[in-house]
């Protein structure tokens, strides 16, 4: 019988980043900072998971590279917008961070 696995041991990991790094991502992210700016941050993130996932199993190349980002990407901006923002965790959680604790506070 052939092997039926859908996703590649990379590809399962990148899956399982994509779902953790809004969690990271809102670590990293200010309440008070243009949409723009938390966007950028949030794409670089998703970039730097990548490239290290990559450089620990040892395939960092470009093949590779542009499949993983966009998965991790994918997944990332998914489970963000369906999930812990829902949940109001990555806002709790920005706001928890801020150096600022009034910084976001409507007023």
């Amino acid at each position: 019988m052939p092997d039926s696995q859908v996703l590649s041991p990379a590809a399962q990991w990148a899956v399982v980043s994509g779902f953790l790094m809004p969690l990271v991502i809102a670590c990293i992210q200010q309440p008070h900072w243009k949409t723009e700016f938390k966007t950028a941050i949030g794409f670089l993130a998703c970039v730097v998971c990548a490239v290290i996932q990559l450089s620990i199993e040892g395939k960092l190349d470009t093949r590779n590279f542009f499949p993983t980002v966009v998965l991790v990407l994918t997944v990332s901006v998914g489970t963000f917008h369906h999930f812990w923002e829902k949940l109001g965790i990555t806002s709790a959680i920005e706001k928890g961070t801020s150096p600022d604790s009034e910084a976001g506070e409507e007023k």
